[in-house]
């Protein structure tokens, strides 16, 4: 994979040693399934961690229409090793025509250290609704102000 090799590039840069300083993460977004939830707006993501916090990342696959209405978009990155993700903040730029993003949940996962996170909103991202453009959200626990489903009951 491309990204094992990027990896290995840069541990001869750097030193034999850095290579464990650094690790490849796979982010799987689900957008969720109502009326306008898909954005054009660009999406940035950061994982905390026990050991550190990644660089903010870009979320984007060059020539596809990421963040689209009940649809799944993975991508990936390398970036330092933060050890057990305990909270990511996930933020759109509010570029765009209706930039408005319901995000349903997303999962970061660090294959090579067996780690994964689920990280459910269930919410808007949005300037004109609770909570704007902005998310920390830690696993399990929903962004939605209206419960676990984003549903007022």
């Amino acid at each position: 994979m491309k990204y094992s090799l990027y990896l290995f590039l840069v541990s001869l840069v750097l030193g034999e040693d850095s290579y464990d300083d650094y690790r490849e993460f796979s982010v799987r977004v689900h957008t969720g399934d109502v009326k306008g939830a898909g954005t054009n707006a660009n999406v940035f993501l950061t994982v905390h961690g026990e050991y550190g916090t990644t660089a903010e990342h870009y979320l984007d696959n060059p020539g596809y229409d990421d963040f689209e209405r009940n649809q799944y978009d993975v991508f990936q990155f390398i970036d330092v090793n933060v050890g057990r993700i305990e909270k990511i903040r996930i933020r759109q730029d509010d570029s765009g025509y209706k930039p408005g993003w319901f995000l349903d949940f997303l999962t970061v996962e660090v294959f090579a250290d067996d780690i994964s996170a689920t990280f459910p909103c269930n919410w808007w991202l949005a300037s004109d609704e609770a909570g704007g453009i902005d998310r920390l959200l830690s696993p399990g626990q929903s962004c939605s102000p209206h419960g676990e489903y984003g549903v007022k009951l």
